[in-house]
């Protein structure tokens, strides 16, 4: 049917196969590493407010649409820190850009 040479064949075959290896080789690297935002490497992370929150809006964390609430009102567009998460929801406060040292957080808030 096809006159296609052995040798041109195998090559083919041999760089599929290294292809695929390399392929299985980054999906279970990945899926090993897991989530590049867990909570705990959200914590203190910076982004800012889509939208206005007076106690409930969205904001963008590393490039990530969330929706946040925050105590204190923050006008859309004014940079944020996030000081904790509950489930899909973060908790944010205001970060002014030239705040130098960031606050501590904890993972375990207490909601008053």
């Amino acid at each position: 049917m096809w006159d296609i040479p052995l040798n041109i064949l195998l090559g083919l075959l041999a760089g599929a196969k290294l292809i695929g290896i390399f392929l299985v080789w980054r999906v279970w690297s990945t899926y090993r590493r897991g989530s590049a935002l867990t909570p705990s490497r959200m914590l203190g992370l910076t982004g800012k407010a889509l939208t206005d929150i007076t106690r409930e809006g969205r904001v963008m964390v590393q490039g990530e649409y969330w929706w946040a609430r925050a105590r204190a009102p923050i006008a859309q567009g004014e940079s944020i820190r996030v000081v904790a998460i509950e489930g899909m929801q973060l908790e944010v406060e205001p970060c002014p850009d030239k705040m130098l040292v960031p606050r501590a957080v904890s993972a375990i808030a207490d909601y008053d």
